[in-house]
């Protein structure tokens, strides 16, 4: 998934074999040889979604998971977060951008020890603030951040720390207003660019597909639009790539993008591959 929280930082390999949904966020202090007791840390689910009226406690449960053949230990942060239109990913202090819910949300515990081949529970609670003007979604990141010592015979004293994030929006409900459109699309280069407003005031997920049609009319290949999240009254920029081995010559492009909770958006474009 681009831009929500699919993105990977390594400064070590590692290598997870469990089929649940991680999100590895920043590797910090790599070793310069020498043996370490490798896990990995994940977040299962990789968001959820909270959603309640001014003045209710709402809580659910996550899954901290590890892969590898030691125990580890994990501490808790909370970070505000945003999305540029090409899905670039930024963390800043909690608090300080529009929309917060940093300030809203409460764990369990502080940190916690994650065994391999179990899972930790992980329970959070938002506590909306009585605002009646609290409207649309808000959202925060919970940032886990697991550390590991070097294996016992290893000769070099270096840690590696990594940290996992989960997403949380926070929808005070019954005041969700607002639409998605498809403002734009067009070629650029070996792409196909879907330009995708949002004047919602939550969060909107689009997703759906780009069918490449030629001359007689018939469809030669079909482009998956990936679930995009779109932050309210935002903007993202799709990029698709074309077809590697499409042949020169004149195509058009019909773009079949689906809002969750709304009608199919439609778009086409003349596409011009040489």
């Amino acid at each position: 998934m681009r831009g929500e929280i699919d993105i990977r930082f390594r400064v070590a390999r590692l290598t997870l074999s469990r089929p649940a949904l991680f999100v590895l966020l920043v590797l910090l202090s790599f070793p310069v040889g020498g043996a370490f007791a490798q896990s990995e840390v994940g977040v299962s689910p990789p968001r959820v979604v909270l959603t309640g009226r001014p003045g209710d406690s709402v809580s659910t449960t996550v899954s901290l998971l590890a892969s590898g053949s030691a125990d580890v230990t994990v501490d808790v942060s909370l970070s505000d977060w945003t999305l540029d239109p090409a899905g670039n990913l930024s963390f800043l202090q909690g608090g300080s951008t529009p929309y917060s819910a940093s300030s809203w949300l409460a764990l369990d515990s502080q940190q916690y020890s994650v065994s391999e081949g179990s899972a930790t529970s992980v329970r959070l609670t938002a506590r909306i603030p009585s605002d009646p003007g609290l409207q649309g979604s808000y959202r925060t990141a919970v940032l886990f951040a697991s550390q590991q010592a070097e294996a016992p015979n290893s000769q070099v004293g270096v840690t590696m720390r990594a940290r996992v994030g989960l997403i949380v929006y926070v929808v005070v409900d019954g005041t969700q207003r607002g639409a998605v459109a498809l403002a734009d699309f067009y070629q650029d280069g070996r792409a196909l660019v879907l330009d995708v407003q949002s004047d919602r005031n939550t969060v909107a997920r689009v997703s759906g597909e780009v069918q490449l049609r030629g001359a007689d009319g018939k469809t030669i290949a079909t482009i998956q639009v990936p679930d995009t999240p779109v932050l309210r009254g935002g903007e993202r920029l799709i990029r698709l790539e074309l077809p590697g081995d499409l042949a020169a010559g004149y195509y058009v492009a019909l773009a079949l993008v689906k809002p969750d909770g709304a009608s199919t958006l439609a778009g086409q474009a003349t596409v011009t591959v040489r």
